[in-house]
Order: structure tokens, then sequence, then C-alpha cells
């Protein structure tokens, strides 16, 4: 069976293989966009919605709401941005919380 012998020539991993570099600077550019993507839209959204720092809370707290942000800090919003964009669907609350507390 030499269509799984990897020292084959015409093997699927050898397949594989040249298909991913004849790819590679279109997945390149793609993994760059996304981590430049990702960058700027957790410090959006960090900025945007983080609130004010509370003393009291020892958190930031957004107007209107006497609980902390789920956006407390850059890594949250980037957990945030990764769920979002990777559609996972956690997106909605960093750190997986649900929101019911």
């Amino acid at each position: 069976m030499h269509a799984l012998d990897p020292h084959h020539e015409d093997s699927a991993a050898a397949m594989v293989g040249r298909a991913l570099l004849h790819v590679a600077d279109v997945l390149l550019f793609l993994f760059f966009a996304l981590a430049v993507y990702t960058a700027f839209f957790s410090t959006a959204i960090f900025l945007c919605e983080a609130g004010a720092w509370s003393d009291a809370a020892q958190a930031y707290v957004r107007p209107g709401e006497s609980r902390a942000s789920p956006f407390a800090s850059l890594p949250h919003s980037l957990w945030w941005a990764v769920a979002t964009f990777s559609a996972i669907g956690y997106g909605g609350e960093p750190g997986g919380r649900t929101g019911s507390d």
C-alpha cells in the first residue's frame, strides 16, 4: 500500500506539504492580519467598554452598573476578540461568565 508510504513521491503527506508550501504566503498574511485585527479590536473594546475605575469595587465599572465590567483588562478583551472572531459563541462575556451573576 504505497499511498500511505511517506517516502513515496505521490503520498498524501507529500501532496499536503506541497499544497501548504504553495499557499504559505497567503497563510502568513492571513495569520498576520488576524493578529493585527485581534490586537486592534481587543484594545478598542477595552477602551470603549471598560468604564471608569472604582476604588470601592477595585475594578472598572461601566456607567449605570454596580458590578465590575467584563472587560476588566486587555487580556479579558483579548479573550473576547478571539472568541468572537473564531465564532465559538463565548464572545459576549470575557472569561466565560454567563452574565447571570
